[in-house]
């Protein structure tokens, strides 16, 4: 029996131990018994920053962890001495710790994900990399640049540049547009994973709908079908696609793999949510989101057993945090592409925008899968609000 084309894809970027094996641990807790947002937090950042990017990956070689989650770069400061960084830290779950890592350079806010290293770093492609993709550097230039980060030797490599420079974008990985294409198929697209860098702004200031793919395999770009809707400060995850934007023959087929731009700003905050199909390189407007946000940030982890996330399995999308004017948000909402819907979850115990987000084991006496939600802003763009909370999302109580 052949696995489905996102486990597949999983195990080829090395994240199946968190969407698999722990969400098989799931157990069914009724939606009274706990509160999902595990007590005591995870370990607080060092410093305290936002706009920085997360993204899952293997832990550095001195860590003897299969998954780590990773912050990257962030703002820091009081205006007018703000401040971009260019720190690195790994979140070990295991000992709950942050370690400190080679710092990137140019400092910058930015977009990152996990993805296959490229062929020339070594290990045949098999390696797992965290891509750090455009953004804006302390002098306010705005960045095509793009770096690799090696875990397994502690180190940036620059790549070839994006076409579009732009910031306040988002970055998901995926299987790649033109394997799909090739084939005609979904089912074996795990040879070849992209980045996919969607939306934002450019240097003029104007929102984007530029949908720009990046492949490891020949550290080339490509460009794929923009986005329905131009926004900056959205969110992006990848998931099974919707049932309904499977085949449609009445057999039964492996769900594909759909990347999701979900909300953002273009002249007002926004609820929009589209679902990327890289077998026919277009995009469909799903269900809106409950809450219309922008900077918010999400990550694809199990769905719950539980009432309150729809009680089915498979793999659903967390949308956490973000501001619709003023505040930052506790919002946390799930999509569940199985039935092409959307869930209000309990809030995030400190609402803020401009932070990560990233799935990985639970740490310490907690179990099952998690949402890490990592730093952020809790006031709008003010980074003299900047926060040090991590704060977890224990799928399984839901």
């Amino acid at each position: 029996m052949h696995r489905n084309s996102l486990g597949r894809w999983l195990e080829r970027v090395g994240l199946v131990a968190l969407l698999g094996a722990m969400g098989s641990m799931s157990g069914v807790v009724p939606a009274s018994a706990a509160n999902p947002w595990t007590d005591p937090p995870p370990a607080a950042l060092s410093p305290a920053r936002g706009a920085l990017a997360t993204a899952t990956a293997p832990c550095p070689a001195t860590h003897r962890v299969l998954d780590c989650v990773y912050a990257v770069a962030g703002q820091i400061g009081d205006s007018p001495n703000i401040s971009v960084v260019g720190t690195l830290q790994a979140y070990n779950w295991v000992s709950n710790t942050w370690t400190d890592l080679s710092p990137i350079s140019p400092r910058r806010e930015l977009a990152a994900a996990a993805a296959p290293c490229p062929l020339q770093q070594g290990n045949g492609g098999n390696k797992t990399c965290v891509y750090a993709i455009g953004g804006r550097d302390a002098g306010g230039v705005v960045l095509n640049t793009l770096q690799s980060y090696d875990p397994a030797n502690d180190s940036w490599t620059l790549r070839t540049v994006m076409p579009t420079a732009r910031y306040f974008l988002a970055a998901a990985a995926a299987p790649c547009p033109s394997v799909a294409a090739r084939s005609g198929d979904w089912s074996g697209h795990t040879a070849e994973t992209c980045i996919y860098a969607i939306g934002g702004k450019d240097a003029n200031g104007s929102q984007l709908t530029a949908v720009e793919v990046y492949h490891p395999r020949t550290d080339t770009w490509s460009t794929a079908a923009g986005l329905p809707a131009a926004r900056d400060t959205l969110a992006a995850a990848t998931a099974e696609c919707p049932s309904v934007q499977s085949r449609g023959d009445g057999q039964a087929h492996a769900r594909k793999t759909c990347v999701y731009a979900i909300g953002g700003y273009n002249n007002g905050f926004k609820d929009t949510v589209e679902s990327y199909d890289p077998t026919t390189d277009s995009w469909t407007t799903r269900p809106v989101m409950p809450t219309a946000r922008n900077v918010l940030a999400a990550a694809a982890a199990p769905c719950a057993p539980g009432p309150r996330a729809g009680g089915s399995t498979g793999t659903c999308i967390y949308a956490v945090g973000g501001a619709n004017g003023g505040a930052g948000l506790q919002t946390a909402e799930s999509y569940n592409p199985a039935t092409d819907s959307w869930t209000s979850l309990p809030n995030m115990p400190t609402g803020r925008g401009f932070l990560g987000a990233s799935s990985a084991p639970c740490s310490f006496q907690h179990w099952g899968t998690c949402v890490y939600a990592v730093g952020g802003l809790e006031t709008g763009f003010d980074t003299s609000s900047a926060v040090a909370a991590v704060e977890s999302l224990e799928t399984r109580l839901l």
